[in-house]
């Protein structure tokens, strides 16, 4: 007679453990969730934060610069006011190398450390042209309005016997070619020092995707007004009746005391000191310390002394 066989049981999952499972499966994925968003919102707002200090050092690399070499003296501030800075800048310089009644010639301009011209935008009509007339006494800068500019090529030809020694400049070189309002005698211009300098004007402005932004606006003199504004760096922080806005020039006095602004006579500015404030368009949720979430921000102060304030 057989015997029956015996057969191994086998035990399944009770419904309490499936429910143990699965709730401690929940937990570990909503731990992994949360700490995916949070690596997500800290690289979005690293990302913000760093993007906020290249938006401040290319501001403070362009204001201090533009500022120390002006002469307020002279005129190169038309306007000062705590939230905008209208300026006389320098856009072109060179050496005179023919001159023949109101034409005057640059220096083309070459690559290399014999270069006598260089131009960071091409020269236009309503420019400035300041040629330096030296003396055994003082150095004076003379200004003649461009009322025509050209930009030729600079061939092989030479420059006149007092203007500086070129030799054959390389292909595709060119040199500005200058109509003044005013006739030259030759041996005043060629060889000397000129520069080139255009009203400018730098601003606070509003744009278009709601955000605050540096702005520079440069002189039409064809038109009689400023060009369209131009983004420099942003965003910044709004204006504010507190000083507390996204750019507040401060202006100071020889002796370091501050002028009222607007200045009424901005030939007694000595210094500027600069406070920018950069604005993230996103909402600090990690790397925020308020109890509210609020945009981002970063600042910093300048200060730029001008130098030429005789």
């Amino acid at each position: 007679m057989l015997k029956p066989s015996r057969r191994r049981v086998r035990r399944g999952i009770t419904l309490v453990e499936l429910v143990v499972a699965m709730t401690l499966a929940s937990v570990v994925l909503s731990t992994l969730a949360v700490i995916s968003l949070r690596s997500q919102r800290l690289f979005r707002e690293a990302s913000a934060a760093s993007g906020m200090a290249i938006q401040l050092r290319e501001a403070a690399g362009i204001l201090p610069i533009e500022l120390r070499s002006l002469t307020p003296a002279d005129g190169d501030i038309r306007e000062a006011r705590d939230t905008a800075l209208e300026i006389r800048t320098t856009v072109a310089s060179g050496i005179g190398c023919l001159a023949s009644g109101s034409a005057l010639q640059l220096a083309p301009a070459t690559a290399g450390a014999t270069s006598y011209a260089s131009s960071v935008t091409p020269v236009d009509s309503g420019d400035t042209a300041w040629i330096l007339a030296a003396t055994d006494t003082d150095l004076n800068w003379w200004p003649h309005r461009i009322i025509g500019a050209t930009d030729i090529a600079a061939h092989d030809s030479s420059c006149a016997a007092r203007g500086p020694h070129i030799g054959t400049p390389p292909p595709g070189a060119s040199a500005w070619r200058l109509q003044l309002d005013d006739s030259l005698a030759a041996d005043r211009a060629v060889g000397t020092p000129v520069q080139i300098t255009r009203r400018v004007r730098y601003s606070l402005y509003h744009a278009a995707d709601g955000n605050w932004y540096l702005g520079l606006r440069d002189w039409n003199a064809a038109a009689g007004a400023y060009n369209s504004i131009q983004p420099v760096s942003g965003p910044f922080r709004p204006p504010s009746a507190q000083g507390a806005g996204g750019l507040v020039f401060t202006y100071l006095d020889t002796l370091g005391s501050i002028l009222p602004s607007p200045v009424l006579a901005p030939r007694n500015i000595a210094a500027v000191q600069i406070d920018l404030r950069a604005e993230s368009k996103i909402v600090a949720r990690v790397l925020g310390s308020g109890p509210m979430p609020a945009r981002m921000s970063d600042s910093v102060r300048l200060l730029a002394v001008v130098h030429n304030r005789g």
